[in-house]
């Protein structure tokens, strides 16, 4: 008869990993994905689990001692259930922590989206379960191109299986730091957020001030009429010259996640 006991010991600290990756693929930008079907993903999650899980317990690395703790210890599952949804918190604040920039340039759009009055003519947007404008979402697919363009994808994997590491299965307790680190991914959305709708909406702003100059001293001309078409065309010129500078700013913008969350879980 088989002896499984041997591989049953591993059954604990083996469930973290699948945990700590699922919360990766819940938000991160492609990787979680909601074009992806969820068998889809489930697959993927056994299959990384099991080629990451043989590297992390192999003989000299760091993560190895954490993962045997666990796999020696005499765990029931109302132990096992607390310490699977901090792993599942774990992955998943990595994957939130990459998703704040994108969004920052998707928000950014949407302001735009906004002031040019094309704020009724919305589509749903999958990716973030809710609807989106013509810019932002233009501005949200140019995000995640960046995204992949400059490895980002990879880059969260790395910090992923790096993290197991520096912070043990069933170890974070740096509840402070991870508050602290996403605020200042929050606030970095935010700069991102206003480098990106701050020059068309001043140039929108002074050519609210130029229809109203106009209206006073023309007001023959049917100014809401032609002030629509004006402000649509100035706005799609100003993004048009300043796509290359936003396509810069969410570049940062990623990088600059990245190095935080790697800094967290993974120095």
């Amino acid at each position: 008869m088989i002896d499984l006991t041997p591989i049953l010991h591993h059954a604990g600290p083996w469930l973290m990993v699948v945990f700590r990756l699922s919360g990766l693929f819940l938000l991160t930008p492609v990787l979680g994905s909601a074009s992806i079907p969820r068998y889809v993903k489930a697959l993927l999650v056994l299959g990384l689990s099991l080629a990451v899980y043989g590297s992390l317990i192999a003989p000299g690395t760091a993560s190895a001692a954490h993962l045997d703790a666990v796999r020696f210890a005499e765990l029931s599952i109302w132990v096992l259930l607390p310490l699977a949804a901090m792993e599942l918190m774990i992955g998943y604040i990595i994957g939130y922590g990459v998703t704040l920039p994108i969004v920052g340039l998707q928000a950014g759009g949407e302001i735009v989206n906004q002031q040019m009055g094309l704020g009724i003519a919305g589509a749903y947007n999958p990716e973030l379960d809710d609807q989106s404008g013509a810019v932002g979402q233009l501005l949200f697919l140019l995000g995640i191109a960046v995204f992949l363009m400059i490895g980002g994808h990879l880059q969260v994997m790395r910090v992923l299986l790096d993290s197991f590491g520096h912070v043990p299965v069933a170890g974070m307790t740096a509840m402070g730091s991870v508050v602290e680190l996403l605020l200042g991914l929050l606030a970095s959305m935010m700069d991102i957020l206003i480098k990106v709708a701050a020059p068309v909406l001043t140039l929108l702003f002074l050519e609210s001030v130029a229809m109203g100059f106009i209206t006073r001293t023309v007001p023959q001309i049917q100014i809401l009429s032609v002030g629509f078409a004006v402000r649509i065309m100035i706005a799609m010129a100003m993004l048009t010259v300043s796509m290359t500078a936003i396509i810069t700013v969410g570049q940062e913008g990623i990088h600059e996640a990245l190095r935080e969350i790697k800094f967290l879980f993974a120095p």
